[in-house]
């Protein structure tokens, strides 16, 4: 499916429900994460991005602390975990703003450890991390790549997500403004390949 007006109205529609979760799949680099942070500018939805492969392992969600407690009037102890920092933040935004939304886009959740997928898949199920619970205007949307170093996602992991195999559209591309002429008038010309999986080359008259 492309990344256009359509798919934002489908997005938009997941949302309306707690329990959906999508899931953008594509090739590296066709804009899934700017596509997510437009559809939130568009609404006034806060944008909090967790990038999943900069987390080395499962501790990397959550840190771990020993804190003191009142054990009915005897002083002990006990470790709490509390959630990433990008996490925590989206929470804090939820609970501050309980009539506006809140996205926690969950980029590149298959380049990472399995441990840490796995992790990420009991927050999507759970809405829990560590000790903290999410609140409920917060909405979860994840991206991941097709190819390159994944993780692949089993079959009970997928079935999570509400699955959108997406590519670049063209004419969204071309709307930004700012490219290249020589590109543009490629791309007005030929607009499928705005998906070009190997690289092409023009002469100096810009014809391929």
């Amino acid at each position: 499916m492309l990344l256009n007006k359509k798919m934002q109205n489908i997005i938009e529609l997941e949302f309306q429900s707690k329990n959906l979760v999508p899931l953008l799949l594509g090739e590296p680099g066709i804009g899934k994460s700017s596509f997510v942070r437009d559809i939130c500018e568009k609404n006034g939805w806060l944008f909090y991005e967790l990038l999943c492969n900069q987390l080395a392992m499962q501790a990397d969600l959550t840190g771990c602390r020993t804190v003191k407690y009142d054990n009915n009037g005897v002083e002990d102890y006990k470790q709490v975990f509390f959630p990433h920092a990008s996490i925590k933040n989206a929470i804090d935004a939820a609970i501050n703003n309980p009539n506006k939304t809140v996205v926690l886009f969950l980029d590149e959740i298959n380049r990472t450890s399995s441990s840490v997928t796995s992790a990420i898949l009991t927050l999507i199920t759970a809405r829990k991390i560590g000790n903290s619970e999410l609140p409920a205007n917060i909405k979860m949307i994840a991206a991941g790549n097709d190819d390159g170093n994944i993780i692949t996602l089993d079959t009970a992991s997928i079935t999570r997500f509400i699955n959108h195999h997406c590519e670049p559209d063209a004419n969204v591309f071309l709307s930004l403004g700012k490219i290249h002429p020589v590109i543009e008038s490629v791309l007005k010309a030929q607009p499928q390949l705005i998906l070009q999986k190997k690289s092409i080359s023009t002469n100096e008259d810009g014809d391929i």
